[in-house]
Formats: structure tokens, sequence, C-alpha cells
């Protein structure tokens, strides 16, 4: 009886240590299959994120249109905005499954390397979600600019540029942001 209260005692201590092992099981085994969960959706939006970049070209070139004055018709500008809806809709859903995964981690404890990289893709999430309403919002704008147009309306092309320029320094500065944290990111799963 003492033998197997001893060989008890020496489990529940061993399976104690075990927790704070590094990779063996307890919180930081969970953390470690959150971030490859959440990591594994962004990845599968690769398809979806090259598409946008197509359209995003294709968009230049209807923009450059207009300021060359062969302004295009209003419809191909919307065809091109509904697309982007649609992409953006199918990606920014793939990415609130990621952040869900991220999410896990935060409520976990002892794995503080992973609840930074963690905090950081949301955030970076959070970045390409504004990126995506501040397109969206450029791209409303200028097909509302070439229905105007189409009706008779003049188009003062310096007010046009100008609100476009807007919109583009701050796409841009999101788009630095996400970069930057995307750098972070591949850093931070180095030490993880």
């Amino acid at each position: 009886m003492k033998r197997l209260f001893v060989i008890m005692a020496a489990v529940i201590i061993i399976s104690g240590l075990l927790v704070f092992i590094p990779g063996c099981g307890g919180d930081e085994g969970k953390a470690k299959e959150y971030m490859e969960s959440g990591d594994k959706i962004i990845s599968s939006v690769k398809s979806e994120s090259g598409e946008l970049e197509d359209l995003g070209n294709e968009i230049t070139v209807l923009i450059n249109q207009i300021f060359t004055e062969q302004i295009p018709p209003s419809a191909s500008m919307r065809e091109k905005a509904e697309k982007f809806e649609e992409l953006k809709t199918s990606i920014l859903e793939q990415a609130g499954k990621a952040r869900d995964e991220y999410s896990k981690i935060l409520g976990l404890n002892g794995v503080e390397d992973y609840k930074e990289y963690a905090g950081l893709a949301v955030g970076r999430m959070e970045t390409m979600e504004d990126l995506y309403e501040n397109l969206g919002l450029m791209m409303d704008d200028i097909v509302s600019t070439l229905e105007q147009y189409e009706t008779g309306a003049a188009m003062d092309l310096e007010a046009f540029a100008a609100s476009l320029q807007d919109y583009f320094d701050e796409i841009e500065r999101l788009g630095e942001k996400a970069e930057e944290m995307k750098g972070e990111l591949e850093e931070l799963n180095k030490k993880l």
C-alpha cells in the first residue's frame, strides 16, 4: 500500500513537471496549435489575395484613363468595385476565423510570446480591414464621380485627383503598417 502511494505521488509530480517543459502539453501546446491553425487559415487566402492584386492593377488602368481624359464608363468601375467587395468579403470571413484562433491564445497562461504573436496578428488583420475599407470607399467615390460625369456633370480632375490622393495616402500608410507588422510576426514566429 505504501509503495502504491509512492508511485502515485511520483506520477503526480512528474505529470506536473511536464506542464512546465516547453512543448509538452499544457497551455504552450494549445497556444502553438491555435497559432498554427490561425496561420494556416491566413495562408489559405493567398489565391484571393492574388486575385485582389490583379484587380488592383485593372482598377489602376481605369483610373489612369480618367486622367488621360479617356474616361471609362461607370459600369466598368462598378464591375471592378463589385468584384472587390466579393473578394474582400471572402478574405475578411477567413480572417475572422483566424482571429478566433488567435484570440484563444489570449486566454491561456504562461505563453507570453504566443500572446504577443496573437495580439500582433489580430492587429495586422484590423489594419488590413481598414485598408480594404478605404479601398472600397475610394472605389465607391470613383463610381459616383463617373456616374455624375455620364449624366452631364463636369469632371473637375484637380478635385478628383486631390480626393484620390487622400485615399492613396491612407492606403499607403496602412499598407506600410501591415507590412511592418508582417515582418514582426515573421521574427516572432522564428522564436516560437
